[in-house]
């Protein structure tokens, strides 16, 4: 009789790549479990299947955030059945496996807050308003914000009512304003004379 004999003297190399993917800020984890093979396909022999774990997470604004997604488990096994089965036998070791990260990244949330226009006839007492709004994009859900706005007219004219010191919190009070691109815009004062108050001198 003769021998059959299966050998693994050289090994299949495989790459497997963790998924990227990016997302502008929203409050929620960014996750991506996917992944790719890199290099030729061909090298996965026939029947033989990947079993791939992914692990990695990113919810804030981080400009130095690289390599955060990573494949932490990689397992072949081979098909015997029709389909795909647990008790498929493992052939891991028959392959030189590496491993690359992905990377998750958070983009700021864009936002324009504006502070209050106002506009009223000179009646000798100053105008104020210390009112602020956002104008374009939005918060997050349960996001608020404070500001500092200040300004004053109190002749008939037009002034600057200047934006500052703006902070963004989220629903548990804690500070996320890095998580956003704000741009501030300030507002304008004006006092008007459009209907003259009539004196008369006897």
């Amino acid at each position: 009789n003769g021998t059959l004999e299966v050998t693994n003297e050289v090994k299949a190399e495989l790459t497997v790549k963790a998924a990227s993917d990016s997302k502008e800020y929203d409050g929620t984890a960014l996750t991506a479990n996917s992944y790719t093979m890199e290099g030729t396909a061909g090298n996965l022999k026939s029947g033989d299947y990947l079993i791939v774990t992914v692990a990695g997470s990113i919810t804030n604004v981080d400009p130095e955030a690289r390599d955060n997604n990573e494949v932490t488990g990689v397992t072949v096994k081979h098909q015997t059945g029709d389909a795909r089965s647990e008790e498929d036998p493992e052939v891991t070791d028959y392959y030189a496996i590496s491993t690359e990260p992905g990377t998750l990244t958070i983009s700021p949330r864009e936002v324009t807050i504006k502070a209050g226009d106002a506009k009223k006839e000179y009646d000798g007492t100053a105008l104020t308003e210390t009112g602020s709004a956002v104008t374009k994009g939005s918060l997050v859900t349960g996001h608020s914000y404070t500001a500092t706005v200040t300004g004053s007219q109190m002749t008939v004219g037009r002034s600057v009512n200047r934006i500052s010191d703006i902070v963004i919190v989220d629903g548990e009070g804690t500070a996320v304003t890095g998580n956003y691109a704000v741009t501030p815009e300030n507002g304008t004062l004006e006092v008007t004379n459009e209907v003259k108050a009539e004196l008369t001198v006897k």
